[in-house]
């Protein structure tokens, strides 16, 4: 990790281990099985939360077949997605003798560090990946972690990503007002798949839910 990348991540605590390692162990267990067409309809909000399922949680995008009901510039925008993560590389390194949660917090933040990389076809976008998948409070326990580094942030393309987490991340602890206002920068970003996911939540007023439908 580069010092000073993102000044101030914070370290998990062992109840968020916890926590998190119980949320995310169907989702990251070996053999965990894709979304597919059959367990997703193709309705645009449920294409949506799909889609934000990936983002927001760090797992494969779900295949073409799931999201047919986006435009086809959207989908432009999937494959694109879907090319990058049949490239991606972790430089993340695994815990030595890792507990099972140590195990899953790892899975996580590989999944968050693959969200950056294939959202942003850039040069630096996989070293900012792994910078920031390090950094980022795994199992999103703390709104003001996104905050934190947007303040410190000097790679701007990155801002609606984090713009999104926040508001996300504010909506599920009641801070509907500021949650919003972060969600519309996120969605005004110029993202196509991070407008998708912030049009959403503010349609629904609440936060991405990793159960939902």
């Amino acid at each position: 990790m580069v010092p000073g990348a993102f000044p101030t991540g914070r370290k998990v605590i062992a109840s968020a281990v916890a926590a998190f390692a119980s949320s995310v162990l169907a989702a990251f267990a070996p053999g965990a099985a894709p979304v597919t067409a059959a367990a997703q309809t193709a309705a645009p909000n449920d294409v949506a939360i799909a889609v934000a399922d990936a983002l927001l949680w760090g797992r494969p995008m779900p295949g073409a077949d799931v999201t047919t009901a986006l435009p086809s510039d959207e989908q432009e925008i999937l494959a694109a997605y879907r090319r990058r993560e049949a490239i991606f590389k972790s430089s993340l390194t695994p815990p030595p003798r890792a507990t099972r949660a140590e195990e899953l917090v790892f899975a996580q933040r590989v999944g968050i560090e693959r969200v950056v990389f294939c959202l942003f076809d850039r040069r630096d976008s996989a070293r900012i990946a792994g910078m920031y998948a390090l950094d980022a409070d795994v199992g999103f326990v703390q709104p003001g972690f996104a905050d934190v580094m947007l303040n410190n942030l000097m790679q701007k393309w990155f801002a609606p990503y984090l713009h999104l987490v926040s508001g996300d991340l504010k909506l599920c602890v009641g801070r509907e007002t500021e949650g919003r206002r972060q969600l519309v920068v996120a969605r005004d970003g110029g993202h196509p798949l991070i407008r998708i996911v912030a049009e959403q939540m503010i349609a629904k007023k609440r936060c991405f839910d990793e159960t939902e439908p």
